[in-house]
């Protein structure tokens, strides 16, 4: 932002704390904290949102913050990283797996080498460790970053991959970011955090890696259709 430290330690103290740290400390304490019963209360609760029409519109308007603060740079990056990527491997935890199957099934349409990665817990180091300097790994980090997605991001230094980080969050310190950053609105802090705008985004990655690939895509897709009209009587569609 152009701000010196200087200035920015002046502002700290004057608005009433010791350091940076505590006033950190003090925002995490106010924003990060609401349970998912919270949330959906406070969606409930706003006459805005009360019957579908409302709530639809209510996507929509998120699918047009998303537009408004998606980096069309990055958004071609990540374009490009999972075209020429050797494999793509995604994690997503929660809500994300969702996500992470939707990429999964579409790119492997597409004739791309996709892993999913295990959600948590030591399994995950299982798949990881087959990641390399060809590869890319597609992460989900909307409010919070998954212990699991920030150790996947400092390996990156290690193994070579390439990551992309699907977020929430605009701005981010470097550790916390991927190679590649696309960020998406899903509502506020203490709001019910709905999946539509990401789940459009999915769909915008996936026509635009088609296009991308050109030929080969509509080749596996094609040969994809003949496969299942050679076995059509045994397993109908």
């Amino acid at each position: 932002m152009g701000i010196s430290v200087a200035t920015l330690s002046r502002f700290v103290r004057h608005a009433g704390f010791k350091d940076f740290k505590e006033l950190k400390a003090s925002i995490v304490d106010q924003t990060d904290y609401e349970s998912p019963a919270d949330k959906m209360t406070a969606t409930l609760t706003q006459s805005r949102k009360t019957g579908a029409a409302e709530l639809l519109r209510y996507q929509q308007f998120c699918i047009e913050k998303t537009l408004e603060l998606l980096s069309e740079t990055e958004l071609e990056k990540a374009v490009e990283a999972i075209a020429t990527a050797e494999t793509v491997y995604i994690h997503g935890k929660g809500a994300s797996a969702s996500l992470a199957t939707l990429l999964h099934f579409r790119l492997n349409r597409l004739g791309k080498k996709v892993i999913i990665l295990s959600t948590g817990g030591s399994e995950l180091f299982e798949g990881l460790i087959h990641a390399g300097s060809k590869d890319l790994i597609i992460l989900f980090g909307f409010q919070k970053l998954p212990r699991e997605v920030k150790v996947i991001l400092e390996q990156r230094q290690e193994a070579g991959y390439k990551t992309l980080l699907i977020s929430s969050k605009v701005f981010d310190s470097e550790s916390r970011r991927g190679d590649i950053n696309l960020f998406v609105y899903r509502g506020e802090s203490n709001e019910y955090h709905s999946m539509g705008a990401p789940m459009a985004l999915m769909d915008a990655l996936i026509v635009m890696t088609a296009q991308r690939l050109g030929p080969s895509a509509l080749n596996n897709l094609a040969s994809l259709y003949q496969l299942k009209e050679k076995y059509i009587e045994e397993i109908p569609r």
